[in-house]
């Protein structure tokens, strides 16, 4: 599919993933099926894309991969253990392929926002930063938009 989406479309410059499958369930209650489904869906669903993307990307020698996750993995909730998790790893791994694609000048980034319905235009102007030339030495960086977040007990 991504690839008839670029014969369509023509150069794919960046890409930007967005998932959000949560299911919050605290870990005494958890089963396997539960944790896999939302790691399948925040995690394993972002990295099919990238890799397709990445692939065109790196015979163009250009690109910007930008992921958008909650702060959870930073700042987590009771029951958001599978969430968190999940979204922990798709901020790992974007670092690592962010270092792969790094001698091919394609730059891999996470969004981290605590707040998308209230911080819709901070948003975008931090996802179009991310995707310009701009920030062509931005590269394996976690960036934060929203107000502060103070876990309590």
């Amino acid at each position: 599919a991504v690839i008839q989406a670029c014969q369509h479309l023509g150069n794919i410059d960046g890409l930007v993933c967005l998932a959000d499958h949560d299911a919050s369930v605290a870990l005494a209650d958890m089963t396997m099926s539960d944790f896999n489904r939302v790691l399948e869906a925040n995690m394993t669903y972002a990295m099919r894309a990238a890799r397709q993307i990445m692939r065109l990307m790196i015979q163009k020698h250009h690109g910007s991969i930008v992921f958008i996750t909650p702060t959870d993995p930073v700042h987590p909730r009771p029951g958001q253990i599978a969430y968190a998790a999940a979204f922990g790893g798709l901020e790992s791994f974007a670092r690592s392929a962010a270092m792969d694609g790094f001698r091919h000048r394609v730059r891999v980034n996470c969004l981290m926002v605590n707040d998308r319905k209230n911080n819709c235009q901070s948003m975008i102007r931090a996802i179009q930063y991310l995707l310009d030339e701009e920030s062509s030495y931005v590269t394996g960086s976690s960036i934060t938009v929203g107000e502060a977040r103070i876990t309590g007990w």
